[in-house]
Order: C-alpha cells, then structure tokens, then sequence
C-alpha cells in the first residue's frame, strides 16, 4: 500500500510529458461536530491567511479548536476529497 501511495504521489505531480508540475497549494478548514464524527470541509482558499481567519470567526462562534483543523493540499478537489478520507479513515 505504501508503494503505490507513493507512486501515485509521484505520477500526480507530472504531467502527461514526464514534466514536473508544481500543484498550487490549497488550504482547507475542516470541522468536527462530535468526537465520533468525520472531518467536514467548511471553507478553503488559496490564501491561507484567509483560511485562518475563518477558523478565528469559527473559534469566536463558540467552535473549540479541537473541532477545528486546516489542511494543505493540491488545488483538485480530488486531492482534497482524498486527504479529507484518510484523516477520517485514520480517526477510525
């Protein structure tokens, strides 16, 4: 499993050439309702001075930071869905 994880990083980050691509880096806030409940997207953004902002609204919305968790990923949504499915499969 480690192996092809690693491999499809890698074919990830070329392009159809074998070229290098540099993914643009995107931040995501995720939230938590409950301990037992998955990580949920609530916002994300290029910025991650904008992606932190939010999570200070969500902090002054009585959100505690446990519940409250940026990630930085590829701009795909894929990329996001991804990372997002094996924090909530690591939670398990």
């Amino acid at each position: 499993m480690v192996r092809a994880d690693h491999r499809l990083r890698h074919l990830l980050n070329q392009d159809r050439k074998g070229s290098k691509v540099m993914a643009r880096k995107y931040h995501t806030l995720l939230t938590k309702d409950a301990p037992t409940d998955p990580w949920a997207i609530a916002f994300g953004d290029y910025d991650l001075w904008s992606v932190e902002e939010e999570r200070d609204d969500h902090v002054g919305r009585g959100w505690k930071r446990s519940q409250l968790k940026i990630i930085t990923t590829g701009s795909r949504q894929r990329d996001i869905d991804a990372a997002v499915a094996a924090l909530n499969e690591a939670s398990k």
